[in-house]
């Protein structure tokens, strides 16, 4: 299977419908992993949600397309917390491509393009009650540095972090 990259544009309605509709295939880690349920505009809020300070320039939400279908996102803050380091928000593969290698290389292309920006660490936060993330970021060479509460998750995340 052949994936394109292509940056989302949040102004365009068929990528925020397309992102909408992989985010509504991921129910299984959605109702892991939060208290409330899916949002009819989860896609709006993920492409333009950014940390206070950050702007909205330097949030890249990539779509993986495989032909006109998006089987996956990532989402990479640019210089966030640290000018050095690349924040990961978000890599989901939607239910029906998982399995097959797609969350591997998707990530591989988020690497490429945080060292493409000078940036030296990855970044990224994992919520404790999702094992299979946490396994899979443990396989990539995350490490935990510290563990935070926040409002909407069933659980504490664990923010992680690896040299690039």
């Amino acid at each position: 299977m052949t994936l394109t990259l292509r940056r989302l544009d949040k102004n365009q309605p068929f990528d925020v419908a397309s992102l909408q509709r992989l985010l509504e295939q991921g129910r299984i880690y959605h109702e892991l992993v939060h208290t409330e349920p899916l949002s009819p505009s989860a896609a709006s809020d993920e492409l333009i949600d950014c940390p206070p300070g950050l702007a909205l320039e330097h949030k890249w939400t990539l779509g993986a397309w495989c032909g006109d279908e998006m089987i996956g996102v990532v989402d990479l803050l640019r210089g966030y917390p640290e000018a050095d380091i690349a924040y990961l928000g978000l890599l989901q593969i939607g239910e029906p491509w998982q399995g097959a290698g797609q969350g591997r290389a998707l990530y591989t292309e988020a690497c490429n393009l945080a060292r493409s920006w000078g940036c030296q660490r990855m970044r990224l936060a994992v919520v404790a009650c999702n094992q299979p993330g946490l396994n899979f970021w443990l396989a990539r060479g995350f490490i935990e540095c510290y563990r935070k509460t926040l409002e909407g998750y069933r659980a504490e995340v664990i923010v992680m972090e690896r040299s690039l």
